[in-house]
């Protein structure tokens, strides 16, 4: 099961990296950050940039949880599973199932492409295809979308790649 540990946003990798130092984490289960890959403009054209999907949040898959939240203690910096009522709170299966199938095999979202039909963006390749009802905007500029889904128990936005084909 995946469970999700709160860190210190933007010091994501940081805080993992950390936590190795610290702890097996290897020998518990295996933490990853999942990331997005998103263009931007730099003097000399548009380059391809990873972000933390979710900013704050370290991800681990593990069939321990106790055996997790008693290792987490032995870090002196801020960790913390999220929980509810003294439970460790895991990732819901529909939330597991929603990031698993963006990302690609190095935890990581690639950035779809699309075309223009119209007024209509039709996401041809990539993760969001097939899953434009989950787009609540899009910046065509910054080549960017913006989707939404419920997790942790309210509405999250997660800003992703999105690429416009020229039209042929």
């Amino acid at each position: 099961m995946w469970y999700v540990i709160r860190v210190n946003s933007g010091r994501e990798e940081e805080s993992l990296l950390f936590m190795r130092k610290i702890i097996d984490i290897d020998g518990i289960g295996r933490a990853f950050i999942p990331k997005v890959t998103r263009k931007r403009k730099h003097k000399n054209g548009w380059h391809d940039v990873l972000y933390a999907m979710v900013p704050g949040y370290v991800f681990f898959e593990t069939e321990d949880p106790e055996r997790l939240f008693f290792e987490l203690k032995r870090v002196p910096k801020r960790t913390d599973l999220l929980r509810m009522d003294e439970d460790i709170l895991s990732v819901s299966k529909k939330e597991e199932r929603f990031i698993r199938d963006l990302l690609d095999p190095d935890d990581v979202v690639a950035v779809s492409t699309a075309h223009k039909e119209g007024d209509r963006v039709i996401i041809d390749r990539g993760p969001l295809a097939g899953r434009e009802s989950l787009i609540r905007n899009i910046d065509l500029h910054k080549r960017k979308a913006v989707i939404s889904t419920e997790m942790f128990g309210r509405v999250m936005e997660f800003t992703v790649g999105l690429e416009l084909l020229p039209q042929i």
